[in-house]
């Protein structure tokens, strides 16, 4: 049997005969849906199906139709259709401006125009001026005070171009071609799907011995994915057993059947409504128990883990609950859970009082109940439960900076780097601050790198700097590190060698010949050349022979043709001048000969003047700063350095404190580390030559 349309009426006026339209979408003097009227909510009223490109002629016969998705009746009187970049106005024809709930309503370019195309349309009608284009263009529906309640960008459809036919609303961002000739203006659309009829009962058809306290469910899909209400009704008598309200798409409804009677045979069948559609599932039966063999279902699942209500629950949560038989028959338990107040089932048939979650999202309200089953197919379903995640944790403060806080004498070219952590794994974006004697600094040099590591750039000498991270995760939840500090080295002098002519060696017509045991000889002109290492920018270098400048130099290499014409013995001094102001220089002595006879004679006084040179060696030992080695030369600044200078024919001791010294490379000459980062050094040896 059928339900009577009384009770029907009772519950949304559904009329069961296949899949029919709800009366609700008629609007009628003598019948109200709901008695709430609104005129402001946005996305209410929602733009439905659109006639563009009309059959013939489009002047006066394109139309829009509107449609109330809310579940109460809605004011449009002042509202505004925007088109074309006009507010038009609508003014009513027939109907009324309060749309019910779940109805249409048309408007039209031309009204007369459309009740000639549809004659026998009846329903709320709305006229206004507008061309619509058949290329496609932006429409809204705005209220009184012009806020936009629903809008579209419209484009052409296949099949409905110059053919008849609409397009219609599908689903969100979804449009389709209407397959009903003109469209369907005030009825539901052609291109939406009533729900699937209801199935895979529970109890199973033709079960008995069910509990004379029993769960009616069934499973309910949409293709539209549209929610449902899903009416539960007494096959034998057509009455209302329950309702299941809001039941998402492809889960299961479900309803309480109690009291029934003792070894009884009941007939149910379930409808699943869209608001707009309807579909009726088949008859079922089942019978109840005896009563000598009824058995007690299983007791409530009590005792929730996480609590009803809790909050700031942890996202790697279980469930956990109490459940048993008062027959201690065995209990099995099926878990529904989800974000919704009707919850799905995601696990059955378990033998433990506990579930597995996976990791949950963050500051989320889940609801969750569970079935209790005992061996005799009776079923107790817990109380609907719910709980809220706790919120996103923001980052760990940045940490572990390097240069570490407080450094002095970091290199100018240093990069900067620091270690940051997410409680909860997110993925991090930092924000670099960074500037020169300012205790805040505010200057944003890089921001949403993912990288822990910030090159600076070349950085002032002797400057100190402070610096900040500002790490954010994936959901915006910022920490701002401390302000750390540094301070860059000095700058270096240049160092600069003479790299050409080289000591101990022979020299004809700028080309190295042979070595010497000691000294330089050159015959003829030689290129005079020189290297130089810098941190800074080199300004010029200077060329002298015997203290006199002869050239300057701007460019790299560095060099000087010399073309002497007497023989004698010469000092060559190059200095280095950075744009610094800094400099510092090399010099070497050389014996300028020429292969003549009596100069042959005078040359070699001169050579056996300098012989003893070569067997002069220094001993030294003390402490130094910023050691570094320059070609075969060792350039040094001296915190406390003693040193005995030993020649053939003479000795002498000294200290030099706080001063650049430079001196020979020797494989005798030992270094040890004594201060940070390899800057301070203790240094013993015997080195050739003097220290300078």
């Amino acid at each position: 049997m059928m339900p009577s349309e009384e009770k029907k009426n009772k519950f949304f006026n559904i009329k069961k005969a296949g899949i029919i339209l709800i009366s609700a979408i008629i609007i009628t003097s003598t019948y109200t849906l709901i008695s709430i009227t609104k005129d402001n909510d946005i996305g209410s009223i929602r733009i439905n199906e659109i006639m563009y490109n009309p059959l013939g002629s489009d002047s006066g016969r394109e139309w829009i139709e509107i449609y109330n998705t809310a579940e109460y009746m809605i004011n449009i009187s002042g509202w505004r259709l925007f088109e074309g970049n006009v507010n038009h106005t609508i003014i009513l024809v027939s109907g009324s401006y309060e749309i019910p709930a779940h109805s249409f309503a048309i408007i039209a370019d031309d009204y007369e125009d459309f009740l000639i195309d549809y004659p026998g349309y009846s329903k709320t009608l709305i006229d206004s001026s507008f061309k619509l284009l058949n290329s496609g263009e932006y429409l809204a529906i705005k209220n009184a005070t012009l806020e936009i309640i629903d809008d579209v960008d419209y484009s052409p459809r296949d099949g409905a171009n110059d053919t008849g036919m609409s397009i219609e609303y599908k689903s969100e961002d979804k449009w389709m071609a209407s397959t009903t000739d003109g469209g369907t203006p005030g009825e539901p659309n052609s291109v939406w799907l009533a729900p699937c009829k209801p199935i895979d009962p529970y109890p199973e058809n033709n079960w008995v011995n069910v509990s004379i306290n029993t769960t009616l469910s069934v499973n309910v899909t949409d293709f539209d994915n549209d929610s449902m209400n899903v009416f539960f009704y007494n096959g034998q008598d057509d009455n209302l057993i329950d309702v299941a309200e809001n039941i998402p798409n492809a889960t299961r409804a479900e309803v309480q059947w109690l009291n029934l009677e003792y070894n009884t045979t009941y007939y149910w069948y379930a409808v699943a409504n869209d608001s707009l559609f309807e579909n009726t599932s088949d008859i079922w039966c089942f019978t109840t128990v005896n009563q000598e063999d009824e058995n007690s279902p299983p007791n409530t699942p009590s005792n929730p883990d996480p609590e009803n209500d809790s909050e700031n629950i942890s996202i790697d949560t279980n469930l956990d609950w109490d459940g048993d038989d008062p027959d201690e028959d065995p209990v099995t338990f099926d878990v529904y859970f989800g974000t919704n107040s009707t919850p799905p089932k995601v696990a059955g048939n378990l033998t433990t009082s506990s579930y597995d979650l996976d990791t949950l999202d963050l500051d989320t309200l889940y609801y969750w109940k569970i079935f209790a089953w005992d061996n005799h197919s009776a079923s107790t379903t817990s109380p609907l439960w719910c709980f809220t995640t706790r919120g996103n944790l923001p980052p760990e403060k940045p940490n572990s900076p390097s240069p570490s806080d407080g450094s002095i004498g970091v290199d100018a070219n240093a990069d900067l780097s620091w270690q940051c952590t997410d409680p909860d794994n997110d993925a991090l974006t930092f924000d670099v601050y960074l500037e020169e004697n300012d205790t805040t600094p505010d200057v944003l040099v890089s921001n949403d790198q993912s990288s822990t590591t910030f090159n600076p750039g070349k950085l002032n000498y002797n400057s100190t700097y402070y610096w900040q991270i500002v790490a954010t995760d994936i959901n915006e939840e910022s920490t701002e590190g401390p302000v750390w500090e540094f301070t860059t080295e000095n700058p270096l002098t240049p160092v600069v060698e003479i790299s050409k002519p080289q000591v101990k060696s022979f020299y004809f017509k700028n080309k190295r010949m042979f070595s010497l045991l000691f000294n330089c000889f050159i015959y003829g002109p030689i290129t005079i050349e020189a290297n130089v290492i810098s941190d800074t920018e080199i300004e010029k270098v200077q060329f002298f022979i015997n203290g006199k400048l002869k050239v300057e130099d701007f460019e790299a290499p560095y060099s000087y043709e010399w073309s002497p014409t007497i023989c004698s013995i010469y000092k060559i001094k190059v200095v280095a001048i950075d744009t610094d102001g800094q400099s510092s220089e090399d010099e070497m002595t050389v014996l300028k000969w020429r292969m003549h006879p009596i100069l042959l004679l005078l040359g070699s006084f001169l050579m056996l003047k300098q012989i003893v040179s070569p067997f002069t060696w220094s001993l030294v030992r003390g402490t130094v700063l910023n050691l570094n080695h320059v070609g075969n030369m060792v350039y040094t600044r001296a915190l406390r350095l003693h040193f005995t200078e030993l020649g053939v024919l003479s000795r002498c001791s000294g200290v030099t404190k706080l001063q650049r010294v430079k001196f020979r490379n020797s494989p005798f000459l030992r270094t040890f580390d004594i201060g940070p980062m390899g800057l301070t050094k203790y240094i013993i040896g015997i080195v050739p030559g003097k220290v300078e």
